[in-house]
């Protein structure tokens, strides 16, 4: 409706200018003749009407070409105008948008500090004992999870030298159901059920798992872990302790390295006690 009464005004405005300016050019043309036909005569006088004529039929021809490409053309500065400014506003808003999803994904991923993550993502780890010196234990686990779900695997081997030979003893350990009862940032506390599996025998016996850990500070955190596994009597009691220093950290990655205690006893018969190192990766 603006657009219409805007184009109204301006038809209105360049008709009254067209018809003032062919009232002035008649004059001018009236008066010339005037003074034509009074210096040079008849003849002469007719040749200048027809010239000044002419000049008329041109200077009306180019007010009224004037005043129809002002009527049209009006409007298109103000049109651009309007189109600069969406296109730059819907730049502005893509712009925006961009850098708030980078701000989100960054808040969300590799910018956490590990300070601000529960203990419970991916570890990978390995420990080997170095003492006793008589045998050896080696543990390669995998264990993470996610609020209060959790889960570990481990394969746990000790080798014993007696009399000249090594004697190898093996337990494939899964925890697929572990519980996080609290998972902060500071401290993780879980208890869970599994199975406890004996390769030499094919021997398959219920274990249950307590863990708890602290994070001392930004490098330094430390656990306690506690199994028990049976079958028609108790086949393993474990109590372990461990405290692990970040070599290398960067956002929520580490490479850590730790020392390990830990004390078994086997069908309440075989006691063993090992100083081990750790190593591992926490995603």
């Amino acid at each position: 409706m603006k657009r219409i009464t805007l184009a109204l005004t301006t038809l209105l405005i360049s008709i009254s200018a067209y018809s003032q300016t062919v009232e002035q050019l008649k004059k001018k043309s009236e008066e010339h003749s005037r003074g034509s036909g009074n210096n040079s005569g008849n003849q002469s006088s007719g040749n200048n009407n027809y010239s000044n004529n002419s000049s008329n039929d041109a200077c009306m021809s180019d007010c009224l070409s004037g005043c129809l490409t002002g009527l049209f053309d009006i409007n298109r500065p103000a049109r651009q105008e309007r189109q600069a400014a969406r296109s730059q506003a819907r730049r502005d808003d893509r712009t925006q948008k961009r850098d708030e999803r980078k701000s989100s994904n960054s808040s969300n991923g590799d910018n956490k500090n590990v300070e601000d993550l529960p203990f419970e993502t991916m570890n990978i780890s390995l420990r080997g004992s170095f003492v006793p010196g008589t045998y050896h234990v080696f543990v390669p686990e995998i264990s993470g999870g996610k609020g209060h779900f959790a889960y570990s695997v481990r394969f746990l081997t000790i080798a014993e030298r007696r009399l000249g030979e090594i004697e190898y003893f093996s337990t494939f350990d899964v925890q697929p159901l572990q519980i996080s009862f609290v998972n902060r940032p500071d401290f993780l506390f879980k208890a869970g059920i599994g199975a406890m599996g004996v390769t030499t025998t094919d021997q398959l016996n219920f274990e249950f798992t307590t863990n708890f850990k602290w994070r001392i500070s930004k490098k330094i955190d430390m656990g306690i872990e506690g199994r028990m596994a049976t079958n028609h009597g108790i086949v393993r009691q474990e109590a372990s302790t461990q405290i692990n220093y970040a070599l290398w950290q960067k956002n929520n990655k580490q490479f850590v390295v730790g020392l390990h205690v830990m004390v078994s006893e086997y069908y309440q018969a075989i006691d063993i006690k090992t100083l081990s190192l750790s190593t591992g990766f926490r995603f």
